[in-house]
């Protein structure tokens, strides 16, 4: 397998999730970040938190370090793109790197992207990018940040749920959920009023993640943020989470999607998020997908008005999920040293 150096400033939970996959996929991985960044328990895999700047100094004065391990995969990783800017000593790195023969430069974006000009001299080197969502990616490849040559593919970020948090609010919580009786869990105080709304109310109350904005008399609101046992508590009490009408970024569509096979609540979304996370909502399986917006909803409560959906097998959703990531990345990476070889420079 391959000898992979994962460079981050940032340490997060998706560049641990990548790194112990990677490493549990047989390669040989070396995780480059910043001072004070590395946690304090030990990994199976080496961590050196050399940089401090992130200059284009410290990346020639510490590139002959990195280069003992003898990489040949330099995969940039960051998790919150709009925090996490490539610098200068990132630029150094890859453009040293990729001066060497057979190196591949891979760039893996977690979040979305709202600058993207100032991505396009280092997406540039890349010879492999992966973007969070398709609609992502097209952003990047129609503003030409991203070149025809750079092998391009769709991966959500890497995360696992906890397996168990601390709560102060079960108590509390289970008896509003008793007390409301059937109701939609919406995970998101981005949610649209209006009168078309009655019919779906007449079937379930509203229970909202967020500050109330308007009065309205069947619809509760939660204003704390839930851990993920109270928000798994709060869905497996729901006929469904309604999340079709909420904007979330794709670690959130990761966290619904896990807590939902988890408790096996179906799940109510929208057509780009259903694509954006393949086995999020597949419509009559595990949910319902609203191609026409609400006025699917009011068919399907017509047609459905208890929400009921035949039983499916719970899966280990978490680690299906990574799995397939970490195979894609595996058959991209193969993709592009293919490519080194067949083409000697």
């Amino acid at each position: 397998m391959a000898r992979i150096a994962l460079v981050s400033k940032k340490w997060s939970s998706s560049l641990e999730t990548l790194a112990l996959s990677l490493h549990q996929s047989r390669h040989e991985v070396l995780v480059i970040t910043s001072q004070g960044e590395a946690p304090t328990h030990s990994f199976p895999f080496q961590i050196l938190s050399y940089f401090q700047t992130w200059s284009s100094f410290e990346a020639i004065q510490f590139f002959a370090r990195f280069l003992n391990q003898a990489p040949e995969i330099w995969h940039f990783v960051f998790s919150d793109p709009d925090q996490e800017r490539p610098t200068l000593g990132m630029h150094a790195l890859a453009a040293m790197a990729k001066s060497l023969p057979r190196r591949t430069i891979a760039t893996s974006l977690f979040g979305p992207v709202t600058q993207s000009w100032r991505w396009k001299a280092f997406l540039s080197m890349a010879d492999l990018a992966t973007c969070p969502t398709r609609e992502s990616l097209m952003h990047l490849k129609r503003k030409n940040r991203i070149t025809r040559l750079t092998e391009t593919e769709v991966i959500p970020p890497m995360t696992k749920l906890m397996s168990a948090d601390s709560s102060h609010n079960q108590e509390e919580l289970m008896r509003l959920t008793q007390s409301l009786g059937s109701f939609l869990l919406v995970p998101s105080d981005r949610f649209p009023e209006g009168a078309e709304w009655d019919l779906i109310e007449d079937h379930h109350r509203l229970l909202i993640c967020g500050a109330r904005r308007w009065h309205q008399s069947k619809r509760t609101y939660l204003h704390q943020t839930l851990s993920d046992s109270d928000l798994s508590l709060v869905m497996d009490k729901s006929k469904a989470v309604l999340i079709a009408f909420s904007d979330l970024d794709p670690s959130e569509l990761m966290r619904i999607h896990q807590l939902a096979e988890k408790t096996k609540t179906p799940v109510i979304a929208h057509p780009r998020q259903a694509e954006a996370l393949p086995g999020l909502c597949v419509h009559r399986k595990n949910g319902w997908v609203l191609d026409r917006g609400l006025d699917t909803l009011r068919q399907i409560l017509l047609e459905n008005p208890s929400l009921n959906l035949a039983p499916w097998e719970s899966t280990n959703t978490a680690y299906t999920l990574i799995d397939s990531c970490v195979n894609e990345l595996n058959r991209l990476y193969v993709k592009v040293q293919s490519a080194k070889i067949a083409v000697p420079r």
